[in-house]
């Protein structure tokens, strides 16, 4: 919980090299986290590689269905890929 706080903080500030490697990191010892996922989702965005982050939504979903920010930050991925 504390490391997704400084992650997102990350992503506030701009810092998205620093936050794309620390949820990367993250990522490896807790797939199973929705969350983690989504800020990777994001990163990907930040990053225009909609591609990845429409498949880390796609991660989060599967996790979490009903979790509206998850389904807000894929369809801002689709929109900016043109699909």
């Amino acid at each position: 919980e504390e490391e997704i706080c400084r992650i997102q903080s990350d992503i506030e500030k701009n810092n998205i090299y620093e936050a794309s490697i620390k949820t990367k990191e993250l990522s490896e010892n807790h797939s199973d986290n929705a969350v983690i996922h989504a800020l990777l989702g994001e990163i990907y965005y930040l990053q225009y590689d909609y591609k990845k982050g429409i498949e880390e939504y796609d991660k989060a979903l599967t996790l979490n269905p009903h979790n509206a920010s998850f389904l807000h930050g894929k369809a801002l991925c689709y929109r900016e890929s043109g699909n």
